[in-house]
């Protein structure tokens, strides 16, 4: 992850974001990356920006890790409602906000590549505006 973070940052930025992926992800779910978080399980995915003209806004980066590198059990700080793991096919029939969706489906096609072809991307999507461009 660091060093997909790094083609789209720089390595102090990246670690620092890996690092705040690893506390949200056990603060809000109650799933743990390790303490100190083991990082190497870790798959940036993309980039979200909101248009600078809307009255909410957020720069948020996705990441992605499979189930073997966690561990702990779903429950979190209740700042979530309702928290519990969905397939991606139910999460898909929500009423989903843009953004959720289009990384939703970003991260289906993601699924799909293979390890090596996963390590060769060499984009770093970025949704702004309902499109995906390279960053």
């Amino acid at each position: 992850v660091l060093l997909r973070l790094e083609k789209a940052s720089n390595a102090r930025l990246a670690h620092a974001l890996a690092i705040a992926a690893a506390r949200e992800l056990e603060e809000e779910t109650g799933v743990s990356l390790g303490h100190p978080p083991h990082l190497h399980g870790l798959d940036y995915l993309c980039r979200a920006v909101t248009p600078a003209r809307n009255p909410i806004r957020f720069d948020a980066r996705f990441l992605y890790v499979e189930e073997a590198h966690v561990s702990g059990a779903l429950g979190g700080s209740g700042e979530l409602e309702g928290l519990r793991f969905y397939a991606i096919e139910e999460a898909m029939a929500l009423d989903l906000a843009l953004p959720t969706r289009c990384v939703l489906e970003y991260l289906v096609g993601f699924l799909t590549m293979s390890e090596a072809e996963r390590r060769a991307r060499t984009e770093n999507p970025v949704l702004r505006n309902r499109s995906w461009f390279s960053g």
